[in-house]
């Protein structure tokens, strides 16, 4: 009986809460007003895109797609959200998702300006911010039909560095960013793009050495061999050899032996002494094969160390 009226009066609280909403100023904009309505003008588009008007006459056109009505939003504070959702918020932070895809593909095939897509980011955010999903599809479609400038891919890496701060294991995020910053990042002068370059090939490792990820180990060894960082390209194709397919491992072994003759004989001999012991996991075996190698592979890379170092 307790139970009941436990329940009884949450609902009552809930129901008194969006009477309450749709009787407010807020509340009867959101009823009225508040539908998808990108610039559907191209004239007007075209002079928001190239900067024509000031920001005063912008704001009016990017809030207002025709004569008829604005497009207004109104999304309750997180608080609220999370007490309206009844311990749902998972399930309404979904819903959330369907309402921002419904605004994304409105704007997508209209005026491409996704003014309030942080409005509904943020809301799934706080309702349920264990869905590596909402961060990836956040920093993706804020690219989608846009030209793709620093600005841009800065806004998306912001969603990605977000998610990376709940999900530092999850490769997609890893690998999302680093294409953002290798491949996507202008930067400011070179030694910017430079250092972006840099990170981008640190996710890339980190997405690589994740379980599941569709990363060939051979495009992150050539992306250090065109930094001209032989010596840290051998020791990434070292420590992956083993982790890697059999055709990866051919691949591989074809670019050791273009650095390397020597390291490359190496790591044919551990693979001929792989086959004596083919019970063994050839990860495992790699660990364990370590502890009788000779000093060969670490003369080698201390040698290219001391050249890269001149």
């Amino acid at each position: 009986m307790k139970r009941i009226r436990e329940v009884a009066t949450s609902l009552l609280l809930v129901l008194i809460a969006i009477f309450a909403f749709m009787l407010s100023r807020a509340g009867l904009v959101e009823i009225k007003f508040a539908s998808h309505n990108p610039i559907t003008d191209k004239k007007i588009l075209e002079k928001v895109q190239s900067g024509q008007v000031d920001e005063n006459e912008r704001r009016r056109y990017l809030s207002k797609g025709s004569d008829i009505v604005a497009e207004t939003l109104y999304i309750p504070p997180p608080p609220v959200l999370k007490f309206l959702s009844l311990s749902y918020g998972t399930t309404l932070a979904d819903l959330v998702l369907l309402r921002a895809h419904a605004y994304f593909l409105s704007h997508f095939f209209a005026d491409r300006r996704y003014e309030w897509l942080d409005n509904y980011f943020n809301a799934m955010v706080a309702l349920d911010p264990h869905n590596p999903k909402f961060y990836l599809w956040a920093s993706q479609v804020v690219k989608f039909g846009q030209i793709i400038d620093d600005e841009t891919i800065l806004r998306s890496n912001r969603f990605l560095e977000l998610g990376l701060e709940i999900f530092p294991d999850d490769f997609k995020l890893h690998m999302d960013l680093g294409f953002n910053l290798y491949f996507e990042y202008k930067g400011k002068d070179e030694n910017d793009k430079a250092r972006a370059k840099i990170k981008a090939r640190e996710h890339f490792a980190k997405a690589a050495s994740l379980p599941g990820a569709p990363i060939d180990p051979n495009f992150v060894v050539a992306i250090f061999q065109s930094a001209y960082e032989e010596s840290l390209g051998l020791a990434y194709a070292l420590q992956k050899y083993f982790d890697a397919t059999k055709e990866q491992r051919e691949q591989m072994l074809r670019r050791l032996k273009i650095m390397s003759d020597v390291l490359a004989d190496q790591v044919e001999k551990e693979e001929r002494a792989y086959k004596k012991m083919p019970y063994v996991p050839l990860s495992l075996f790699s660990i364990l094969f370590s502890g009788t190698k000779t000093d060969v592979t670490k003369q080698v890379l201390d040698a290219i160390r001391s050249k890269d170092g001149q």
